[in-house]
């Protein structure tokens, strides 16, 4: 899958993904030092980020 081309502080939020739905092992694109990354979900969690 390629990576997005979109800027992540401009995305619909409702067309994101709740984190809840996501597993360990899944490959997620990653946005971080300006540019998105491939990256694999290690854990999850229902509490935000703090």
């Amino acid at each position: 899958m390629p990576a997005p081309t979109i800027d992540p502080t401009k995305r619909d939020p409702k067309a994101v993904a709740p984190t809840d739905s996501y597993s360990p092992a899944d490959r997620v694109w990653v946005y971080r030092g300006g540019t998105w990354r491939a990256g694999v979900v290690e854990t999850v969690s229902p509490e935000p980020p703090r």
